[in-house]
């Protein structure tokens, strides 16, 4: 072999080695400091954990909705800290449209009977404050006038859950078997 053939091999060896350690830090620095590009292996399991909260969550919201069609109020209303935690995620951003459709119109029920019940208390704590009781009150008339749309919410609530719960559990056993 010549004494050009080696110095050239030499040089193509050193260049190929050198390009790999360049490589194997930037893919380092990007995964793992910076967290731009996450690992196939992380984002699945991120995906399942976020898919799992999110029915335990609309699993109680269900519950919730269910207790009061049925007469039985339940102690405490429905917490939506999954949700709120969640939602700007980069995993439900990336959850497929079968999932997110049905799951931002039980998150939107869920939000929307939450306000309706925090109006009432509102009103029960202003009643509260000035001493008024009855139905002159401004709870009780306030009452009156949610309790037409809130079954009907609840219902709507109820099913939206269920599809919900039915498509991230879809979408949990779909990525759960890449792993």
């Amino acid at each position: 072999m010549s004494a050009f053939a080696s110095s050239l091999l030499a040089n193509f060896l050193g260049s190929l080695f050198a390009g790999g350690l360049l490589a194997w830090a930037a893919y380092r620095l990007i995964t793992r400091k910076y967290q731009i590009i996450q690992p196939r292996q992380e984002r699945i399991r991120e995906e399942i954990l976020v898919c799992s909260l999110l029915i335990d969550e609309l699993r109680e919201g269900k519950e919730f909705a269910d207790g009061y069609l049925t007469g039985k109020r339940p102690e405490e209303r429905s917490q939506m800290h999954a949700w709120d935690a969640l939602k700007g995620s980069q995993t439900v951003r990336f959850l497929p449209i079968g999932c997110l459709e049905p799951m931002l119109k039980a998150y939107s029920d869920l939000h929307v009977l939450e306000y309706l019940f925090l109006k009432v208390e509102d009103a029960q704590m202003n009643d509260w404050a000035i001493g008024n009781s009855g139905e002159t009150s401004g709870a009780a008339r306030l009452g009156k006038m949610i309790s037409k749309g809130v079954r009907n919410r609840l219902s709507r609530s109820k099913q939206n859950c269920a599809d919900a719960i039915q498509a991230l559990t879809a979408e949990r056993e779909i990525v759960s078997g890449r792993i």
